[in-house]
């Protein structure tokens, strides 16, 4: 430094820390109409905003029973209007295909449906009826979709097409995909992931951390289902989100046979939802699991993205609640209530509509700890631990100083207490304890915080009691 003369002016840096907003992520992984998106994905998450981007590349939703990302486009963008989604398409044109040979199709108005909505558009080979004249795309006839996402062929005028035609074609088959296609796994050569393994790249990828996971239809596998727990426990080595999980209803008939089917299956951890039957809304049946997710992030948005109120008597995008065969399920409050009692979650329509009905996580009742037995606290918690790791991020390998351990605890303090005056919490309190700290684990460079941190937990029962006074009937003598 220099000789100086003059005065001079510096910055320090604040002594408080603002929080990183962590926002409430959904990853989706499933099945998709990939044959007719115009950038079809395969095993690759991919964040949507919108309809338009799901379309993109994922292709159309008109079918929701065989393709469960466009069930989960539906319910998010269209009923719910919430997002970000991430969503990873399992289904590989490569792999899960079929062959159509010499499928008839008939000309109307010169225009042929093919039979199977997965055709792929771009290995379509149109003859005759005889078989023995191949007709030329962009000449004799084009491809496209209508509005129900059939494969058209349209005649060109002054194209040679007849009818009937004959039409060769590969199909996309979502039947083919199984449990091993949703787990997924990584390739020993080449190191690519698949299925629930590519959620380890979301947060590198996006800088988001996916804090629910669905997968519907195929969380009825309890070997999916524990997959799913297991990489949401601890996502990158440090984050924690839960999972959204179905009882299926094709199999599950009764509400009564309900809670032996989620502990014979294990459906018993404090960071997952169960949910029983499935909803609909008009002619279209949805996956609870897939509403459930969508209403907690309409319910989070309504609370600064802070998930501390429960999605229980919230309004469902629904008129019914049937089984997988159609059959309507009836229930009143005290079947609703027995599955409450039993960590799951269903629907109600008792005051106000069709609502979500149940505060409890799958490890209750046999676990009854506040912070682990019901949703939004579960959600608190884990929503807290992501949000300090991403604030104090930047302080790992600094110096382990006085100073460094009061600006996180004043920083952090600020802002529980700023939770607390929100209401958000009912209290916070964040501490360097020497209990915590023993001279070995400082030596080694280790530090440990220890916080007081309590959200409210549901008003899930309210008493109400009256009793008869007689000394009121002193009024009937003036």
């Amino acid at each position: 430094m220099g000789y100086k003369h003059g005065i001079y002016g510096y910055e320090n840096p604040t002594s408080l820390v603002p929080s990183v907003a962590t926002g409430n992520l959904v990853v989706v992984v499933g099945t998709a109409a990939i044959n007719n998106a115009n950038t079809p994905k395969v095993n690759e998450p991919i964040l949507c905003y919108s309809m338009g981007e799901y379309v993109e590349n994922f292709g159309a939703v008109n079918d929701i029973v065989n393709y469960t990302l466009a069930e989960a486009a539906d319910v998010f963008f269209s009923k719910f209007g919430v997002g970000p989604v991430v969503f990873i398409n399992v289904l590989d044109p490569t792999i899960h295909k079929k062959a159509i040979t010499d499928e008839e199709v008939t000309l109307v108005d010169d225009i042929g449906i093919l039979a199977d909505k997965g055709a792929m558009k771009d290995n379509i080979v149109v003859k005759n009826s005889a078989g023995d004249v191949t007709y030329e795309k962009e000449t004799d006839y084009l491809i496209g979709l209508d509005s129900d996402g059939n494969t058209i062929i349209s005649k060109i005028d002054g194209g040679s097409l007849t009818t009937p035609l004959k039409v060769t074609y590969s199909a996309i088959d979502p039947s083919m995909i199984d449990k091993d296609d949703i787990i997924g796994g990584i390739d020993v050569s080449t190191g690519g992931k698949t299925g629930f393994e590519l959620v380890e790249d979301i947060f590198p990828k996006f800088r988001l951390i996916p804090s629910i996971a669905i997968s519907p239809k195929f969380s009825y596998d309890s070997e999916v289902a524990a997959v799913m727990d297991t990489k949401m426990s601890l996502i990158n080595g440090v984050f924690k989100g839960i999972t959204v999980t179905d009882v299926p209803t094709g199999t599950i008939k009764k509400y009564s046979d309900v809670p032996k089917w989620k502990n014979d299956n294990n459906y018993v951890n404090e960071d997952q939802i169960v949910c029983w039957p499935k909803v609909k809304l008009g002619d279209k049946q949805y996956h609870m699991s897939t509403q459930v997710a969508a209403l907690m992030c309409q319910v989070d948005y309504g609370n600064q993205d802070i998930p501390y109120e429960s999605p229980s008597n919230k309004l469902f995008k629904m008129d019914g609640l049937v089984l997988e065969d159609e059959t309507e399920v009836v229930l009143d409050l005290v079947r609703a209530n027995y599955l409450n009692g039993n960590g799951i979650l269903t629907a109600l329509n008792f005051i106000g509509g069709w609502k979500a009905w149940g505060n409890r996580t799958a490890c209750y009742p046999s676990n009854i700890d506040p912070k682990d037995s019901f949703i939004p606290a579960k959600r608190m918690f884990y929503w807290n631990n992501n949000r300090f790791i991403q604030t104090y991020w930047n302080d790992l390998d600094k110096p382990m100083v006085p100073r460094r351990i009061d600006k996180i605890i004043d920083s952090d303090q600020v802002f529980l207490d700023g939770l607390k005056s929100g209401g958000y919490i009912l209290g916070g309190e964040i501490e360097f304890r020497e209990s915590d700290n023993p001279t070995t684990s400082l030596l080694d460079g280790i530090g440990s915080f220890f916080t007081y941190f309590s959200p409210p937990v549901p008003f899930r029962a309210i008493t109400y009691t009256q009793e008869y006074n007689p000394s009121y009937l002193e009024t009937l003598f003036g």
